[in-house]
């Protein structure tokens, strides 16, 4: 990580929640983050593991004025001016909301192939329906 975002970032993920999947990659792990909640970080996260990919959970919770507040977003809004929670950050990729994060993981860790480009896209949109009318 580059080391204003390690500085930064790091320090929020909580060890309890800090989830490295087993594979090593090259490169630094994508930083997926979100309350500390399953709520719609779940997924994300979830996308992560079933691919086997190495992902650092950011969560949030009482800290979150001071962390997230205070420190992360203004960071991150300098990169992507829309950032909010759930957000991935991969490399220099600043990524934000809910169902463009699992597009933009779908398309990087191939489970969202052209061939099932349109199944995966109308579950992914009856869910957020489904979500809106509770």
């Amino acid at each position: 990580l580059k080391p204003t975002l390690q500085r930064t970032l790091l320090p929020v993920v909580s060890r309890s929640l800090l989830r490295v999947c087993s594979s090593i990659m090259p490169s630094d792990p994508i930083i997926v983050g979100y309350h500390k909640i399953r709520g719609l970080g779940a997924p994300l996260r979830m996308i992560c593991c079933y691919k086997g990919e190495k992902f650092i959970n950011a969560g949030y919770g009482a800290d979150m004025k001071e962390k997230w507040f205070g420190e992360v977003k203004p960071m991150l809004a300098k990169k992507n001016s829309c950032i909010n929670l759930p957000y991935i950050v991969d490399g220099d990729d600043v990524i934000t909301q809910s169902n463009t994060c699992a597009l933009y993981l779908g398309r990087k860790l191939g489970t969202d192939t052209d061939a099932n480009f349109a199944k995966n896209h109308t579950v992914l949109d009856q869910t957020m329906d489904l979500r809106n009318d509770l």
